[in-house]
């Protein structure tokens, strides 16, 4: 029997977007699927959406949480209940290309040392404006070097060995933001990182910066820096890294206020 690939999916008020990025799930051309959608106290239609689906599809389970909890704890919990060798992410307003699940699971066929794989993705405005391709490091040595400035995967891109988040101990769940970055600087010396040189989602774009964003990016980017074994680069990027983000926010606040 071929290795069930367990796709967590965390949704928050996601009622507009939520039924394309569950049907790009069940339609992957890799059949071999459980979608474990992890409702984090949904206060629109969003939980109803996904009822409609797992009502007809018993390859998709829900988990609900009683208060709003964040991504990492979702993210913890549907690892935890997932049955599949593989764990892939996905969030509720992206969608996986058809062949996203089969491309990723070949990777660790091929090469049973890789432990999480990547891959690039398009890119849209929210308003569903094309804004091109963005392609991650490929090696494992390009995502070493570049880890103080960025995270060597694009999140909602990876699939990893369930082993993997159980060595490692999951997410940390402090991290409400940048957690993906945190785990990836806390493994990359460990274990082994691939991505595939080629768009495997339609991403979009987040809607902006926010105060508890580049609060956790502050934190984040100078521990990343601290562990990257780059320090005095690591730290001079986050420092002024840390001052581009504070000034745009302004800017955005005085805009906004103006």
């Amino acid at each position: 029997m071929s290795e069930v690939v367990s796709v967590i999916l965390p949704v928050f008020n996601q009622e507009k977007e939520v039924a394309r990025s569950i049907e790009s799930i069940l339609q992957q051309s890799y059949p071999y699927i459980e979608l474990i959608i992890v409702n984090d106290a949904s206060e629109d239609a969003t939980l109803a959406i996904c009822e409609k689906y797992s009502a007809t599809d018993n390859r998709i389970i829900i988990l609900n949480n009683s208060e709003n909890k964040g991504l990492p704890f979702c993210l913890n919990r549907g690892i935890a209940a997932a049955k599949g060798k593989y764990i892939a992410r996905m969030d509720a307003d992206d969608i996986s290309k058809k062949e996203r699940i089969e491309k990723q699971v070949k990777v660790f066929k091929s090469d049973p040392s890789v432990d999480v794989v990547g891959a690039g993705m398009y890119v849209y405005d929210i308003d569903g404006t094309f804004r091109g391709v963005k392609t991650p490091p490929i090696s494992q040595e390009a995502m070493i070097k570049n880890i103080y400035k960025a995270p060597p995967f694009i999140h909602p891109t990876v699939m990893a060995r369930k082993q993997f988040f159980l060595e490692v101990g999951g997410y940390n769940e402090f991290f409400k933001r940048a957690q993906d970055w945190e785990l990836w600087s806390r493994t990359i010396y460990d274990y082994n990182f691939h991505n595939i040189d080629e768009p495997l989602i339609e991403y979009a774009m987040a809607k902006g910066l926010t105060l508890r964003g580049v609060f956790y990016h502050v934190i984040v980017s100078f521990l990343v820096a601290y562990r990257s074994r780059q320090i005095i680069k690591g730290f001079t990027y986050a420092g002024f890294s840390t001052s581009i983000k504070l000034i745009r926010l302004l800017q955005r606040k005085v805009n906004e206020k103006f």
